[in-house]
């Protein structure tokens, strides 16, 4: 699938990436997941980070919102800083 199609995430509760396999998984491990993207396409780990957040924010946060579209985009927004977070530490 082309990168601007792909999120980060943690569906798999019970399929944690290498070197945590047979843990729970958890959103701790993106960075394993955007490390084998990376390498699988031979680009970097920073381009698979940024472009994911990129589509994330495109997915979770539309151009125009209303007031009460707002509030709920605040929880996602926090969501989303949780797991770009999480990919970077």
């Amino acid at each position: 699938a082309p990168l601007d199609y792909l999120l980060l995430e943690t569906d798999s509760p019970y399929l944690a990436p290498e070197p945590y396999r047979g843990k729970r998984n958890c959103s701790l491990y993106l960075n394993y997941v955007a490390e084998e993207i990376a390498r699988i396409k031979k680009i970097s780990y920073e381009e698979v980070v940024e472009t994911t957040k990129k589509n994330a924010q495109k997915l979770f946060v539309p151009a125009k919102m209303t007031p009460i579209k707002l509030a709920n985009v605040n929880l996602r927004k926090s969501f989303i800083e949780c797991v770009v977070y999480n990919v970077n530490n």
